[in-house]
């Protein structure tokens, strides 16, 4: 692997990574709890202390909760205009300054001013936020500030506790909708302007958005993070989850953190926030705490349409990842609604007279239905007023709804029409609130049976997180919510999703929290399946024959899919894990990975490592920290048709491996060469004979060149 470079910018638990280099600690810490070592605790303002039990990891069963020691104010920050006061201001709602910003990117859209005030801690009737601190040594550290956004509109950042539904959507306002850094002054101050990717209908005032702050103590030691981030004890506003402190987890490819860098530094959650837990994370949005701000944020023009969910209250309506219907009476309807959106997706207002076509060819009709075609309808969107429409499926089967705006396609739908879906035809249903067969998806997997006599065993489930860990070890088939809609949080221990069955059909489910997401120790068909957030691999898969498509493995601590057997993955996607995309092992023949997506990845795209005639075709590996593609210790095989584009190491790498056929790759504008052959051989044209690099093999555009032998 290349340089390292820095993707997740947590809560760093910088304890971690080298507290004997630390210099003393700030003046910021006068007062706090310290550990044995005397180093200050990092614990986030009116929270418990939670430490990390005999696994070292933090958001795990073991974790240590001391309510014995809180968190004080360290750090505050206020969005909008503040006054020129030698004290640290009230937040926005309180000082009457709300501040509306316009979704964009930097340099685009409309972005809101922050400053951010180091505080002694010394809260007082005069003070409520303690006074501000001019720390010398904090002066020309970085502080980053993220946004989040109300997406529901309930007025809180994060599960409530209150709708297990709810609480598992509100899981996507955990993902940051800013970032921006700033460095601290002489006088305890950092200042700047933020952007913001989400908004709402300016007709409607737009969403509420909360930001938070975190903050790095410490000096800058050439030895740890090649000398890029302070070593010290962090410092956070209010965040509303326990934040990742595990390097591993953090830190991928290392660069300067600085104002205007080109980092994207981005909080990442420990673990799934436990609304019943003994931490109350959730963030008021509409009257924040004290370490807090809020603004608005309003959508941009409208540029085209999508169909999606009604939106509860005043929150943004939400996507459907997929239309899972029955055939039969009210579970063969879905009511949707039409809304405008801007290039980000924000839901916004119509431009006048705009109008969308809808075309389906799966066995839905579309109602209402004006031109008296059921398979297609154009509609007019007027204003701000939502234009409501129903999906009548027809029959069985499977296809898509398309959205298109002037002939420019906004949206494909994935539609799947099937009977067991029906009352009645499932055999059980889980649920953690309401009527229900099974609370547990365990209990379920382990002891639903054939209830309908079809001679299957179906088992639905409802939205929510389930905080367990499933082993599915017969032939039932479980059918989740959708992606991100049905989650298995294992809590750190063992898989979440254990599949050792042949006969099993497992799809709609998020696993997460696992040592592993999914484990496969039989050759079984593995499809709609997401593995998010887990600690180690997002897919383990133990048994040779195992088929897994349609996949998608995100923000793992480890590899995204982890083949050590033979085993074919195709349309899969590994999105931003710690590892690489696809590291496949298996010392055998048999490993075909075909039409994935494997991109921002920490390490390779794609390592193929031992084994024999491995196929690697049509896959697009791109914005990965290491190799696009690697091959290592490989006898024979196929590598064609792929997309090795802007990585930071080298666009195809093959090292000691001999005989594999490489035709017909994308390997350009990488950071490395466009190609690096080490110690080995290879036919670089599928034309006869065996012909020399780069064959039929682009390698223009590369940093360091076209092609390195070794």
């Amino acid at each position: 692997m290349k340089g390292r470079r820095l993707v997740g910018l947590v809560l760093a638990g910088m304890l971690t990574l080298a507290p004997a280099r630390a210099r003393g600690a700030s003046a910021v810490f006068t007062g706090d709890p310290t550990d044995g070592g005397g180093t200050p605790y990092e614990i986030l303002p009116g929270q418990p202390l939670v430490t990390a039990g005999l696994d070292g990891r933090l958001g795990t069963g073991d974790d240590v909760v001391n309510p014995a020691v809180r968190g004080d104010i360290d750090l505050v920050v206020r969005l909008g205009g503040v006054p020129a006061t030698g004290a640290i201001p009230a937040p926005a709602p309180v000082r009457k300054a709300i501040a509306t910003a316009t979704a964009g990117l930097r340099g685009s859209g409309v972005a809101v001013p922050f400053t951010v005030y180091l505080s002694d801690g010394a809260v007082a009737g005069g003070q409520p936020y303690g006074a501000l601190l001019a720390a010398a040594d904090m002066v020309g550290l970085p502080v980053i500030v993220v946004l989040y956004a109300d997406r529901d509109g309930d007025g809180v950042i994060g599960p409530r506790g209150k709708d297990p539904r709810r609480d598992v959507r509100s899981l996507a306002e955990l993902e940051s909708v800013g970032t921006e850094v700033a460095l601290f002054d002489a006088t305890g101050r950092a200042s700047g302007s933020i952007v913001t990717t989400v908004g709402g209908p300016p007709s409607r005032g737009g969403v509420t958005l909360v930001a938070t702050a975190t903050a790095f103590t410490g000096n800058y030691d050439p030895e740890v993070l090649d000398g890029h981030v302070p070593t010290g004890p962090a410092i956070t506003t209010a965040q509303p989850f326990v934040p990742e402190r595990d390097p591993s987890r953090i830190f991928t490819d290392v660069g300067p953190l600085e104002v205007d860098g080109t980092l994207n530094p981005r909080l990442r959650a420990a673990a799934i926030p436990d609304p019943h837990g003994a931490l109350a994370l959730a963030l008021a949005a509409k009257k924040p705490g004290p370490t807090i701000d809020m603004a608005r944020a309003v959508a941009g023009p409208a540029v085209c349409v999508r169909v999606v969910e009604p939106a509860r209250g005043k929150g943004l309506p939400a996507e459907p990842p997929s239309l899972a219907l029955g055939t039969a009476s009210s579970a063969g309807r879905a009511k949707l609604v039409i809304v405008a959106v801007d290039r980000f997706g924000n839901p916004t207002d119509p431009v006048p007279g705009m109008q969308a076509r809808l075309v389906t060819d799966a066995p839905l009709a579309i109602v209402p239905d004006a031109d008296a075609i059921p398979a297609s309808e154009t509609i007019t969107l007027t204003g701000a007023k939502t234009t409501t429409l129903t999906l009548q499926v027809s029959g069985g089967g499977a296809g898509t709804l398309r959205v298109l705006v002037g002939g420019a396609l906004c949206q494909t739908l994935a539609v799947d029409a099937r009977p067991e879906r029906n009352k009645g035809g499932s055999d059980a249903l889980v649920a953690l609130k309401g009527k229900a067969d099974y609370r547990s998806l365990a209990a379920a997997a382990a002891g639903a049976v054939d209830r309908n006599g079809d001679g299957r065993i179906t088992i639905h489930v409802a939205d929510g997180v389930y905080r367990e860990r499933v082993s599915v070890t017969r032939g039932v088939e479980v059918v989740g919510a959708g992606s991100g809609r049905t989650v298995v949080d294992a809590g750190g221990v063992g898989p979440a999703l254990a599949l050792a069955s042949t006969a099993a059909e497992l799809s709609g489910l998020t696993a997460s929290g696992g040592t592993a997401g999914v484990l496969v120790t039989v050759p079984a068909v593995v499809t709609a399946l997401e593995a998010r957030g887990n600690v180690g691999a997002g897919f383990s898969l133990e048994s040779g024959g195992a088929t897994v498509s349609a996949c998608a493995a995100r923000e793992n601590g480890g590899p995204g899919f982890a083949v050590t057997e033979p085993a074919t993955l195709s349309g899969n996607r590994a999105l931003d894990n710690a590892g690489a995309g696809i590291a496949a092992s298996a010392t055998t023949a048999g490993v075909v990975l075909d039409q994935n997506l494997v991109a921002l990845n920490g390490l390779e795209g794609i390592l193929v490592l031992n084994g024999a005639a491995p196929v690697v075709t049509g896959n697009a590996a791109a914005g990965n920290y290491g190799e696009g593609i690697s091959l290592e210790e490989t006898a024979g095989g196929t590598i064609t048709a792929n997309r090795a584009a802007g990585n930071d190491g080298d666009g195809l790498s093959l090292n000691q491996s001999d005989g594999a056929l490489v035709d017909g790759n994308d390997c350009s504008r990488n950071h490395g060469y466009g190609m690096r052959i080490d110690r080995s051989t290879a036919d670089f044209d599928a034309a006869p004979g065996s012909q020399p690099p780069p064959g039929t093999n682009d390698v223009s555009d590369n940093r360091k060149g076209e092609i390195d032998f070794r």
